[in-house]
């Protein structure tokens, strides 16, 4: 009654008593088939009678009430056909048509549904349905997830909290729990299978159309027990039942990662004893084995890796790849590549095999940093004379498009009517008045050709001699130490003398800095950077004044406040090693940003898979959907790795901007990025509306992005320049062992 909100405040036992008197005779006159059904607590509607028999004269009340004349009131019993009755039986045979299909779950909330609105005699049937499906589930649950025979009980216990409410609203939370739990169930009872015409036309029909992924159980429901796990916050449940339920898919979740380890761990060693990466010492055992881990935990994470993954997770570790012997070495692949087809097969579903550009630039790249001949090339040569070549070439663009536009204006002189009809092919200007135009000249900067080689050169004895790079080192880290002493330390010495104490605390100064210093800062700021307030003498002191006012206001005290507290927090965290938290940070977050679009893609991959329990014509269409999908996810992976993330990445970005710089000088370049050029060429094929649309939407942004694939390519090669043995440092140094790429020390640290 509560619930009806059929009780007005106060709500004592007494006001209680006489409403609940009122709803249960106008249901026992009226509708006494409902009453069970509104008040389920209540076992014995007969003594309910006698005991209100005890306080009023129901019969005598209701002839009292009567209108003279009105008909008798029609009495439904529990098998009267009406409208209710009626969406009973209907959602009966849909439950009983959903466990048919094997859906228990829709079964058990269906039965829920009806027992709402069953009869008085029928309701509790219902209801024992309803448990009944959640028993079948539980039992499906013990045998996929080998669950312990004591757990049992606690499942079916626990269980119906969540059907209770799985019933109520559009897709609720507790419905989504539970058809998690059952596609737990649905992942051991049901094979899954790969439909790839691709693949079978790419190997001539060696590789059928139709291949099974018998890996996918254990990491399926291991993902759906994570889901689960994910989804019990948000339901409504006590929490007691809530703390339950935790612990039981927890256990449950735990038990399935175990065997998911247990089941790939022996695959991956084998793969990479197969392909020769085989541990020779105590540091390469240990390394072998965090490899081991950080791939399975990926897995278990994401529900697969890839080549990518694979890569990095080498490349940081320090089991290296051995150099490329001969030829025939190179032919078949280094050992990363061979891993790669490997892993392709043996993992087929949970590993994604390498992209063709991914595998082309680990192939070229291992001539030149897996061999000898490569590595003396890219050492004395690409690296130091590259690099002086780039950061010369860099210091020219941003002195020509930065520094010279403010502080080195184009020359000008007049040329002579002669030069200007040779040049326009016109003797229209001859005879004009007056003297020579005045033409302007753009003055263009540039290093002489000798400072590319001097600067290499220097480069080059940086990367062979260790003495030079020591001293450089000792000679940066002595200015550091007396940039510290004269800008840090020297200031705080001073700052915490009592008699500079008393001087800041004193009367004078705080009036000096309220009403001068601070204001003249700010106003120093607003002259420089808006010219109109700095036009006369006027218009500064008018600056001035006003931003006096504004700052000694308690607004402005208030937004003073505010500033040096943020000044004081940023310079903590730069003291504990903020900005290469924030760079491991941004790079964390981008990688989990492209981890993202790869999980939906692989959903979408996932999809077009076929199960056992579909029929022929779900595989056929299933099948086609998959050749469709091919060229569009490959596209947008390929999109998205190589232009998009480059791009947006700030740590990238750097790379992004001056390879645009550099694409900018070329002609054919800025003559593609011109949308007029190629409207105009798919016109007459493609129509003008169709022609706009690739225009604008595909090829311009595509051309604007493409500079991104040379930082994407410096990444790469940076990665796979520490995959072989010979690049490894040679003493050790601290691993990764935080998700965001933190050593342990850096863990430890505060902020």
């Amino acid at each position: 009654m509560h619930e009806e909100k059929d009780l007005l405040p106060p709500g004592d036992d007494l006001r209680t008593y006489i409403e609940f008197a009122a709803v249960y005779l106008e249901l026992r006159y009226f509708r006494a088939n409902l009453r069970a059904t509104y008040f389920p607590a209540i076992r014995d509607l007969a003594l309910i009678d006698q005991l209100l028999a005890l306080d009023l004269d129901a019969d005598a009340l209701f002839a009292q009430t009567r209108l003279l004349g009105a008909p008798d009131p029609v009495v439904c019993t529990d098998t009267s056909s009406d409208e209710s009755h009626d969406y009973y039986w209907k959602l009966l045979r849909h439950a009983e048509r959903a466990n048919a299909e094997g859906d228990i779950v829709r079964a058990a909330i269906l039965h829920t549904k009806a027992a709402r609105v069953a009869p008085a005699a029928l309701t509790q049937h219902t209801r024992t349905l309803a448990l009944k499906d959640l028993e079948r589930l539980t039992l499906n649950m013990q045998e996929g997830l080998k669950l312990n025979p004591e757990d049992v009980p606690q499942w079916l216990h626990v269980l119906p909290a969540l059907l209770d409410k799985s019933d109520q609203g559009s897709w609720p939370v507790e419905a989504k729990l539970l058809f998690d739990l059952q596609e737990v169930c649905l992942e051991y009872q049901r094979k899954t299978y790969a439909l790839d015409l691709i693949e079978w036309i790419l190997s001539a029909g060696k590789r059928p159309i139709k291949r099974p992924l018998n890996s996918l159980q254990l990491v399926r429901a291991t993902q759906h027990l994570r889901s689960a796990a994910q989804r019990l916050t948000m339901a409504r449940v006590s929490d007691d039942e809530r703390q339950r339920l935790a612990k039981l898919i927890q256990t449950a979740m735990r038990q399935s990662e175990d065997r998911l380890r247990e089941r790939f761990r022996p695959v991956l060693y084998d793969a990479f004893h197969d392909v020769g990466l085989v541990a020779a010492n105590p540091p390469e055992q240990v390394a072998l084995q965090k490899i081991i881990e950080e791939l399975l935990d990926r897995i278990t994470e994401y529900g697969f890796f890839t080549f990518a993954d694979l890569r990095d997770t080498i490349s940081r570790n320090q089991l290296k790849l051995p150099d490329l012997a001969d030829p025939y070495s190179y032919w078949r692949g280094d050992p990363l590549l061979r891993l790669d087809r490997r892993l392709a097969t043996l993992m087929e579903g949970v590993y994604r095999h390498g992209e063709f550009y991914l595998r082309w630039m680990e192939s070229c790249s291992s001539l030149f940093f897996g061999t000898n001949v490569g590595r003396l090339f890219t050492e004395n040569v690409v690296l130091p004379f590259g690099g002086a070549w780039a950061l010369l070439k860099t210091l020219e663009i941003g002195y020509t498009h930065y520094v010279q536009p403010i502080f080195g204006p184009a020359s000008s002189e007049r040329v002579p009517w002669q030069t200007i009809e040779a040049a326009t092919g016109s003797a229209a200007v001859q005879g004009l008045p007056g003297p020579a135009p005045l033409v302007v000249r753009e003055q263009s900067f540039a290093f002489p050709w000798y400072l590319y080689l001097l600067l290499g050169i220097f480069l080059l004895a940086l990367v062979r001699m260790p003495a030079l790079r020591a001293f450089f080192a000792r000679a940066g880290r002595g200015t550091f130490r007396a940039l510290r002493l004269v800008c840090y330390e020297i200031p705080v010495w001073l700052w915490r003398r009592p008699w500079m104490q008393e001087v800041f605390k004193s009367w004078p100064f705080l009036l000096l800095y309220w009403y001068v210093l601070k204001p003249l800062a700010v106003s120093a700021a607003l002259w420089v950077y808006l010219p109109v307030t700095s036009g006369s003498f006027l218009a500064m002191a008018a600056t001035f004044f006003i931003t006096a006012l504004i700052l000694n206001s308690r607004f402005g005290y208030a937004a003073s406040e505010a500033v040096i507290e943020t000044i004081v927090l940023v310079y903590s965290w730069l003291r504990f090693d903020f900005l290469r938290g924030l760079v491991r940070y941004v790079d964390a977050f981008f990688k989990k940003v492209t981890k993202t679009v790869e999980s939906l893609l692989y959903t979408i991959d996932e999809w077009l898979r076929f199960r056992s329990d579909e029929g022929q014509l779900t595989m056929v269409i299933r099948a086609i959907l998959a050749v469709l999908w091919f060229p569009i996810g490959y596209l947008i992976r390929l999109y998205f790795v190589t232009l998009l993330e480059p791009t947006l990445n700030p740590i990238k970005l750097p790379l992004s901007s001056l390879a645009f710089k550099f694409m900018w000088l070329i002609p054919f370049y800025q003559h593609a990025l011109n949308p007029f050029t190629h409207e105009t060429r798919l016109e007459p094929h493609l129509g003008w509306s169709a022609a706009v649309v690739l225009t604008f939407g595909f090829i311009i942004p595509t051309l604007w992005l493409f500079p991104g694939v040379v930082a994407f390519f410096v990444w790469e090669m940076q990665g796979n320049w520490k995959l072989f043995r010979a690049n490894r440092p040679p003493r050790l140094r601290p691993v990764v062992v935080g998700r965001r790429g933190e050593h342990m020390l850096q863990l430890l640290k505060p902020g």
